[in-house]
């Protein structure tokens, strides 16, 4: 099977199994592949991928808010608490003070101009270390 294929049929699955579509570097992990090499198959983004596979290609978008949802639960399953405005600002400033002491203010400054696939990159680290009870 071609590599394009093996991708959208990765999408699919992926996709019936969790209502939600796939990051590109979910993609790419899962297939063993490089972002690079993804990107090369599909240079529209991940909106192409989504579109050849037959899922709207709006999907991309919200997939970042589900990927964010998805950490600020696993946050909050990590600190024992329940969901509510209060837990959901003290996790995006969890994420924001986490960089601000690992790259410096002006770092935690360019953070929030970042896009949210920014963010969630960071705010996975950061999950990872409050879950392994790992502090700063």
């Amino acid at each position: 099977m071609a590599l394009r294929e093996k991708v959208l049929n990765y999408v699919r699955d992926y996709y019936a199994a969790k209502g939600l579509p796939p990051s590109t570097r979910d993609i790419a992990g899962n297939l063993k592949i490089s972002t690079r090499t993804l990107y090369s198959l599909f240079p529209g983004g991940v909106e192409q991928i989504y579109e050849a596979a037959g899922l709207n290609p709006r999907l991309g978008k919200a997939s970042r808010y589900a990927e964010l949802f998805s950490l600020y639960r696993e946050y909050l399953q990590a600190k024992g608490r329940g969901e509510n405005m209060l837990t959901l600002i003290e996790f995006i400033e969890g994420v924001r003070e986490f960089v601000r002491e690992k790259l410096g203010a002006s770092a935690a400054e360019k953070l929030e101009k970042a896009p949210l696939s920014t963010f969630n990159k960071v705010a996975r680290i950061y999950v990872k270390r409050v879950r392994s009870g790992v502090q700063g």
